[in-house]
């Protein structure tokens, strides 16, 4: 739903599903292995741009770009992000603080997977 959402096209859908439930299902084993968080956000993010962007340029996709960023949404921390504001604005300043850093090095990771994964693709051109 998340590729709908970006706009991609109805070619794009199918992969887009394929990479975020494969991605899950990694995540899921990732975290019951106890694999840090980041490094585990880093390999799905990787994995389910990759499965996305090839699947979309097998299906014939003109949105591969939009295609490989979709899988990742599922990683975006957002109650981690909200729950920092909120400590920071409840007068928590240094939880709040923490917090966001651990959110700003999620994303960092995700941002990395996608990176990566648009370079095997051959996308970040």
């Amino acid at each position: 739903m998340f590729g709908r959402l970006l706009g991609v096209d109805w070619a794009g859908v199918g992969p887009i599903f394929v990479g975020a439930a494969l991605g899950q299902m990694v995540r899921r084993q990732l975290a019951l292995h106890h694999v840090n968080s980041f490094i585990a956000a880093a390999v799905v993010a990787v994995l389910g741009s990759a499965l996305s962007g090839f699947g979309a340029r097998w299906t014939g996709s003109h949105t591969m770009a939009t295609d490989m960023i979709a899988p990742v949404l599922l990683l975006v921390p957002g109650v981690p992000a909200f729950n920092a504001q909120y400590d920071i604005l409840e007068g928590h300043p240094a939880l709040g603080s923490a917090r966001a850093v651990w959110v700003m090095v999620m994303l960092i990771f995700m941002t990395v997977g996608v990176w990566l994964a648009q370079g095997l693709s051959g996308e970040g051109r």
